[in-house]
Protein backbone atom coordinates (compact mmCIF):
# COMPACT_ATOMS: atom_id res chain seq x y z
CA UNK A 1 0.00 0.00 0.00
CA UNK A 2 1.52 3.07 -1.09
CA UNK A 3 0.86 6.10 1.60
CA UNK A 4 1.39 9.31 -0.11
CA UNK A 5 1.47 12.68 2.05
CA UNK A 6 2.21 16.51 1.57
CA UNK A 7 5.67 15.57 3.97
CA UNK A 8 6.89 13.12 1.38
CA UNK A 9 6.79 14.57 -1.99
CA UNK A 10 9.86 14.73 -4.23
CA UNK A 11 10.95 17.91 -5.17
CA UNK A 12 10.46 18.67 -8.53
CA UNK A 13 6.45 18.67 -9.51
CA UNK A 14 7.19 16.87 -12.76
CA UNK A 15 8.55 13.79 -10.28
CA UNK A 16 5.61 13.95 -7.40
CA UNK A 17 3.24 11.67 -9.98
CA UNK A 18 6.19 9.16 -11.01
CA UNK A 19 4.00 6.47 -9.28
CA UNK A 20 0.55 7.30 -9.39
CA UNK A 21 -0.50 4.17 -10.99
CA UNK A 22 0.25 2.18 -7.71
CA UNK A 23 -1.22 4.54 -5.37
CA UNK A 24 -4.02 2.73 -3.02
CA UNK A 25 -4.51 5.34 0.21
CA UNK A 26 -3.60 8.78 -0.85
CA UNK A 27 -3.33 11.10 2.38
CA UNK A 28 -2.67 14.54 1.55
CA UNK A 29 -1.34 17.13 4.32
CA UNK A 30 -0.68 20.73 3.88
CA UNK A 31 -2.35 23.99 3.97
CA UNK A 32 -1.29 25.49 0.37
CA UNK A 33 -4.38 25.68 -1.90
CA UNK A 34 -3.42 24.14 -5.43
CA UNK A 35 -5.50 22.31 -8.02
CA UNK A 36 -3.98 18.64 -8.35
CA UNK A 37 -4.28 17.92 -11.86
CA UNK A 38 -1.98 21.16 -12.54
CA UNK A 39 0.38 20.13 -10.08
CA UNK A 40 0.70 16.67 -10.72
CA UNK A 41 -0.67 15.50 -13.70
CA UNK A 42 -2.45 12.63 -12.18
CA UNK A 43 -5.94 12.92 -14.41
CA UNK A 44 -6.75 9.30 -15.33
CA UNK A 45 -3.67 7.80 -14.01
CA UNK A 46 -5.08 6.68 -10.73
CA UNK A 47 -6.51 2.63 -11.39
CA UNK A 48 -5.68 1.16 -7.69
CA UNK A 49 -6.68 4.57 -5.53
CA UNK A 50 -8.99 3.33 -3.07
CA UNK A 51 -8.80 5.80 -0.24
CA UNK A 52 -8.52 9.47 -0.26
CA UNK A 53 -8.24 11.63 2.82
CA UNK A 54 -7.69 15.23 2.99
CA UNK A 55 -6.18 16.85 6.16
CA UNK A 56 -5.48 20.73 6.08
CA UNK A 57 -5.15 21.44 1.95
CA UNK A 58 -8.61 23.64 0.69
CA UNK A 59 -8.40 21.90 -2.56
CA UNK A 60 -10.18 23.72 -5.39
CA UNK A 61 -11.24 20.84 -6.79
CA UNK A 62 -11.58 16.71 -6.97
CA UNK A 63 -11.77 16.84 -10.20
CA UNK A 64 -8.45 14.69 -10.97
CA UNK A 65 -10.01 11.84 -9.02
CA UNK A 66 -13.31 11.45 -10.71
CA UNK A 67 -11.59 9.01 -12.99
CA UNK A 68 -9.96 6.73 -10.08
CA UNK A 69 -12.15 3.60 -10.77
CA UNK A 70 -12.10 2.14 -7.45
CA UNK A 71 -11.83 5.08 -5.39
CA UNK A 72 -14.86 4.22 -2.23
CA UNK A 73 -13.93 6.69 0.70
CA UNK A 74 -12.73 10.15 0.76
CA UNK A 75 -12.34 11.98 4.51
CA UNK A 76 -11.76 15.10 5.27
CA UNK A 77 -12.67 17.76 7.39
CA UNK A 78 -15.96 19.90 7.63
CA UNK A 79 -14.09 23.23 7.45
CA UNK A 80 -13.24 21.96 3.43
CA UNK A 81 -16.66 21.75 2.52
CA UNK A 82 -16.91 24.87 0.40
CA UNK A 83 -14.12 23.56 -1.42
CA UNK A 84 -15.88 19.76 -2.27
CA UNK A 85 -17.73 19.34 -5.16
CA UNK A 86 -21.28 19.98 -5.58
CA UNK A 87 -22.19 16.89 -7.40
CA UNK A 88 -20.35 13.49 -5.48
CA UNK A 89 -17.90 11.22 -6.95
CA UNK A 90 -20.53 8.63 -7.89
CA UNK A 91 -17.78 5.59 -6.95
CA UNK A 92 -17.75 6.74 -3.77
CA UNK A 93 -19.15 4.35 -1.05
CA UNK A 94 -18.29 6.36 2.23
CA UNK A 95 -17.19 10.19 2.55
CA UNK A 96 -15.42 10.63 6.08
CA UNK A 97 -16.61 13.79 7.45
CA UNK A 98 -14.59 15.55 10.53
CA UNK A 99 -15.76 18.50 12.64
CA UNK A 100 -12.58 19.04 15.29
CA UNK A 101 -14.74 21.78 17.25
CA UNK A 102 -11.36 23.00 19.34
CA UNK A 103 -9.34 23.06 16.05
CA UNK A 104 -11.46 25.34 14.53
CA UNK A 105 -10.54 29.28 14.21
CA UNK A 106 -12.21 30.69 17.72
CA UNK A 107 -12.69 33.93 15.78
CA UNK A 108 -14.93 32.36 13.16
CA UNK A 109 -16.44 29.99 14.95
CA UNK A 110 -20.21 29.69 14.87
CA UNK A 111 -22.34 26.46 15.07
CA UNK A 112 -24.85 27.33 13.53
CA UNK A 113 -22.71 28.08 10.29
CA UNK A 114 -21.10 24.95 10.42
CA UNK A 115 -24.85 22.99 11.20
CA UNK A 116 -25.91 24.60 7.59
CA UNK A 117 -23.37 22.11 5.60
CA UNK A 118 -24.78 19.23 7.32
CA UNK A 119 -27.66 18.89 5.13
CA UNK A 120 -25.66 19.15 1.80
CA UNK A 121 -23.38 15.73 2.87
CA UNK A 122 -24.40 12.76 1.20
CA UNK A 123 -26.28 9.47 2.17
CA UNK A 124 -22.87 7.58 2.29
CA UNK A 125 -21.59 10.36 4.54
CA UNK A 126 -20.48 9.57 7.83
CA UNK A 127 -20.00 12.46 10.44
CA UNK A 128 -17.24 12.39 13.49
CA UNK A 129 -17.52 15.36 15.53
CA UNK A 130 -14.67 15.40 18.08
CA UNK A 131 -14.71 17.88 20.82
CA UNK A 132 -10.95 18.13 22.57
CA UNK A 133 -10.01 20.64 25.32
CA UNK A 134 -7.09 21.28 27.30
CA UNK A 135 -9.54 22.62 29.98
CA UNK A 136 -12.93 22.93 30.44
CA UNK A 137 -12.20 27.08 29.74
CA UNK A 138 -10.98 26.13 26.33
CA UNK A 139 -13.84 25.87 24.60
CA UNK A 140 -17.03 28.03 24.34
CA UNK A 141 -20.39 26.54 25.72
CA UNK A 142 -22.67 29.29 24.54
CA UNK A 143 -21.50 28.04 20.68
CA UNK A 144 -23.88 25.05 21.74
CA UNK A 145 -27.04 26.99 22.24
CA UNK A 146 -28.72 27.93 19.02
CA UNK A 147 -32.40 27.16 17.92
CA UNK A 148 -31.13 25.86 14.78
CA UNK A 149 -31.93 22.28 13.58
CA UNK A 150 -30.43 20.50 10.83
CA UNK A 151 -31.70 17.78 8.84
CA UNK A 152 -28.76 15.69 7.39
CA UNK A 153 -28.70 12.55 5.63
CA UNK A 154 -25.87 11.09 6.54
CA UNK A 155 -25.71 7.22 7.67
CA UNK A 156 -23.47 7.61 10.67
CA UNK A 157 -22.68 9.88 13.29
CA UNK A 158 -19.68 9.49 15.88
CA UNK A 159 -18.93 11.50 18.65
CA UNK A 160 -15.94 11.80 20.60
CA UNK A 161 -14.77 13.69 23.36
CA UNK A 162 -11.10 13.82 24.68
CA UNK A 163 -8.95 15.36 27.04
CA UNK A 164 -10.20 16.78 30.69
CA UNK A 165 -14.10 18.03 30.53
CA UNK A 166 -16.50 18.22 33.73
CA UNK A 167 -19.07 15.62 34.01
CA UNK A 168 -21.85 18.85 33.55
CA UNK A 169 -19.68 19.69 30.41
CA UNK A 170 -19.78 16.70 28.62
CA UNK A 171 -23.68 16.37 29.01
CA UNK A 172 -24.32 19.95 27.94
CA UNK A 173 -22.61 18.87 24.69
CA UNK A 174 -23.74 15.86 24.50
CA UNK A 175 -27.79 16.91 24.98
CA UNK A 176 -27.15 19.76 22.95
CA UNK A 177 -26.12 17.94 20.07
CA UNK A 178 -28.91 15.68 19.95
CA UNK A 179 -30.94 18.75 19.83
CA UNK A 180 -29.57 20.18 17.10
CA UNK A 181 -30.04 17.26 14.46
CA UNK A 182 -32.29 15.67 12.97
CA UNK A 183 -30.76 12.44 10.88
CA UNK A 184 -33.69 10.85 9.33
CA UNK A 185 -31.34 8.09 7.26
CA UNK A 186 -28.92 7.13 10.31
CA UNK A 187 -27.56 4.34 10.62
CA UNK A 188 -24.89 3.36 13.35
CA UNK A 189 -24.55 6.24 15.99
CA UNK A 190 -21.40 5.44 17.74
CA UNK A 191 -19.95 7.03 21.14
CA UNK A 192 -16.53 5.16 19.91
CA UNK A 193 -13.97 3.89 22.93
CA UNK A 194 -10.91 6.17 21.68
CA UNK A 195 -7.41 5.02 22.67
CA UNK A 196 -6.49 8.46 23.82
CA UNK A 197 -9.45 8.77 26.35
CA UNK A 198 -10.98 8.03 29.55
CA UNK A 199 -13.84 9.93 29.40
CA UNK A 200 -17.18 8.64 30.18
CA UNK A 201 -19.88 10.46 28.59
CA UNK A 202 -23.69 11.08 30.93
CA UNK A 203 -26.23 9.76 28.27
CA UNK A 204 -28.81 12.27 27.77
CA UNK A 205 -31.92 10.31 27.64
CA UNK A 206 -34.46 12.66 26.85
CA UNK A 207 -32.42 14.43 23.95
CA UNK A 208 -31.88 10.88 22.44
CA UNK A 209 -35.36 9.98 22.97
CA UNK A 210 -36.75 13.36 21.29
CA UNK A 211 -33.89 12.85 18.37
CA UNK A 212 -35.25 9.35 17.63
CA UNK A 213 -38.39 9.95 17.53
CA UNK A 214 -38.23 13.21 15.43
CA UNK A 215 -35.59 11.05 12.77
CA UNK A 216 -37.84 7.61 13.03
CA UNK A 217 -34.77 5.37 14.18
CA UNK A 218 -37.27 2.65 14.41
CA UNK A 219 -37.29 2.59 10.95
CA UNK A 220 -33.41 2.58 10.21
CA UNK A 221 -31.04 2.49 13.05
CA UNK A 222 -29.11 -0.31 12.32
CA UNK A 223 -25.78 -0.10 14.68
CA UNK A 224 -25.75 1.74 18.53
CA UNK A 225 -22.05 1.75 20.08
CA UNK A 226 -22.26 2.96 23.45
CA UNK A 227 -18.63 1.78 25.08
CA UNK A 228 -18.21 5.22 26.61
CA UNK A 229 -21.68 5.80 27.79
CA UNK A 230 -23.12 5.86 31.08
CA UNK A 231 -26.32 4.75 30.75
CA UNK A 232 -28.87 2.98 32.90
CA UNK A 233 -30.18 -0.50 33.12
CA UNK A 234 -33.87 1.16 32.52
CA UNK A 235 -32.47 3.56 30.00
CA UNK A 236 -30.81 1.17 27.73
CA UNK A 237 -34.29 -1.04 27.85
CA UNK A 238 -36.21 1.66 27.00
CA UNK A 239 -33.82 2.60 24.05
CA UNK A 240 -33.71 -1.11 22.40
CA UNK A 241 -37.23 -1.45 22.80
CA UNK A 242 -37.74 1.09 20.02
CA UNK A 243 -34.80 0.21 17.68
CA UNK A 244 -36.98 -2.77 15.94
CA UNK A 245 -34.35 -3.14 12.73
CA UNK A 246 -30.96 -3.07 15.23
CA UNK A 247 -28.63 -5.43 14.19
CA UNK A 248 -26.11 -4.41 16.63
CA UNK A 249 -24.87 -3.46 19.70
CA UNK A 250 -21.61 -2.43 21.85
CA UNK A 251 -22.07 -1.55 25.51
CA UNK A 252 -20.71 -1.30 28.49
CA UNK A 253 -21.47 -2.04 32.17
CA UNK A 254 -21.38 0.20 35.60
CA UNK A 255 -19.09 -1.46 37.82
CA UNK A 256 -21.19 1.03 40.26
CA UNK A 257 -24.62 -0.06 39.08
CA UNK A 258 -24.03 -3.35 37.06
CA UNK A 259 -26.78 -4.54 34.52
CA UNK A 260 -25.07 -7.00 32.25
CA UNK A 261 -27.21 -9.81 33.75
CA UNK A 262 -30.22 -7.99 33.42
CA UNK A 263 -29.56 -6.99 29.76
CA UNK A 264 -28.65 -11.28 29.07
CA UNK A 265 -32.01 -11.62 30.89
CA UNK A 266 -34.08 -9.11 28.80
CA UNK A 267 -32.25 -10.26 25.42
CA UNK A 268 -33.32 -13.91 26.40
CA UNK A 269 -36.94 -13.15 26.51
CA UNK A 270 -39.81 -13.80 24.07
CA UNK A 271 -40.76 -11.70 21.93
CA UNK A 272 -37.32 -10.27 21.41
CA UNK A 273 -36.55 -6.81 21.81
CA UNK A 274 -34.24 -5.95 18.94
CA UNK A 275 -35.47 -9.08 17.24
CA UNK A 276 -32.82 -8.40 13.90
CA UNK A 277 -30.04 -8.80 16.43
CA UNK A 278 -26.84 -10.00 15.23
CA UNK A 279 -24.01 -8.78 17.63
CA UNK A 280 -23.77 -7.94 21.10
CA UNK A 281 -20.45 -6.28 22.81
CA UNK A 282 -20.28 -6.20 26.11
CA UNK A 283 -17.60 -5.03 28.43
CA UNK A 284 -18.87 -6.50 31.93
CA UNK A 285 -17.95 -6.78 35.43
CA UNK A 286 -19.04 -10.08 34.99
CA UNK A 287 -21.89 -10.45 37.99
CA UNK A 288 -23.95 -12.51 36.44
CA UNK A 289 -24.11 -16.44 35.93
CA UNK A 290 -22.75 -18.62 33.21
CA UNK A 291 -26.55 -19.70 32.59
CA UNK A 292 -27.96 -16.51 31.77
CA UNK A 293 -25.16 -16.45 29.47
CA UNK A 294 -25.51 -19.69 27.39
CA UNK A 295 -29.33 -18.98 27.80
CA UNK A 296 -29.35 -15.69 26.68
CA UNK A 297 -26.77 -17.42 23.02
CA UNK A 298 -29.00 -20.10 22.53
CA UNK A 299 -31.84 -17.83 22.40
CA UNK A 300 -30.39 -15.32 19.78
CA UNK A 301 -28.29 -17.99 18.39
CA UNK A 302 -31.44 -19.72 17.36
CA UNK A 303 -33.31 -17.12 16.59
CA UNK A 304 -30.52 -15.23 13.99
CA UNK A 305 -27.71 -16.85 11.87
CA UNK A 306 -24.71 -16.34 12.77
CA UNK A 307 -24.96 -14.55 16.15
CA UNK A 308 -22.10 -13.40 17.76
CA UNK A 309 -20.97 -12.14 21.08
CA UNK A 310 -17.95 -10.72 22.31
CA UNK A 311 -17.74 -10.45 25.81
CA UNK A 312 -15.03 -8.71 27.57
CA UNK A 313 -13.95 -7.87 31.63
CA UNK A 314 -13.05 -4.91 33.30
CA UNK A 315 -10.02 -4.88 35.05
CA UNK A 316 -10.20 -6.57 38.93
CA UNK A 317 -13.52 -8.67 37.59
CA UNK A 318 -12.11 -11.31 35.64
CA UNK A 319 -13.10 -14.99 36.66
CA UNK A 320 -13.48 -18.22 34.42
CA UNK A 321 -16.47 -19.08 32.23
CA UNK A 322 -17.98 -22.57 32.42
CA UNK A 323 -16.03 -24.96 29.98
CA UNK A 324 -19.80 -25.87 29.67
CA UNK A 325 -20.44 -22.79 27.17
CA UNK A 326 -17.78 -23.91 24.63
CA UNK A 327 -19.27 -27.36 24.42
CA UNK A 328 -22.38 -26.07 23.69
CA UNK A 329 -20.90 -23.52 21.21
CA UNK A 330 -19.22 -26.75 19.22
CA UNK A 331 -21.84 -28.73 19.23
CA UNK A 332 -24.60 -26.22 18.08
CA UNK A 333 -22.56 -24.07 15.91
CA UNK A 334 -25.13 -21.41 16.48
CA UNK A 335 -23.42 -18.69 18.21
CA UNK A 336 -20.26 -17.36 18.44
CA UNK A 337 -18.30 -16.45 21.89
CA UNK A 338 -15.09 -14.56 22.03
CA UNK A 339 -13.64 -13.52 25.60
CA UNK A 340 -11.02 -11.56 26.11
CA UNK A 341 -9.24 -8.71 28.21
CA UNK A 342 -11.53 -5.21 28.50
CA UNK A 343 -11.50 -1.53 29.49
CA UNK A 344 -12.40 0.15 32.57
CA UNK A 345 -14.83 2.98 32.98
CA UNK A 346 -13.12 6.30 34.15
Amino acid sequence: MCKFTRTTLLPQPDRRALHAERWETVTWNGKLAFTLEKELSIYGRLPLLKQLTLTGCPLNTLDSFEDAPRLRTVSFPLTLWEYFPKTTLPQLEQIDVHLDVCRLPTNAFDWSYWLRFLPHLSHNARLHILIRAQSARDIDWSMFSTDTIATSPVSALSISFVENLLTSELQCATASLFKLLTLPNLELLSFPCEWNSSVDIPWPQDEYTALATRSKFSTHLLELQLYRVVITKDQLLDCLADLPQLKRLQVSDLPRQPFGGSLLTALTMEPFIVPRLEYIGLNSTLEFTDDVLLNMLLARGNHVADFSTDLSWMSGYYRELDPKIDEVMEETGVFELNFEAGWDHA
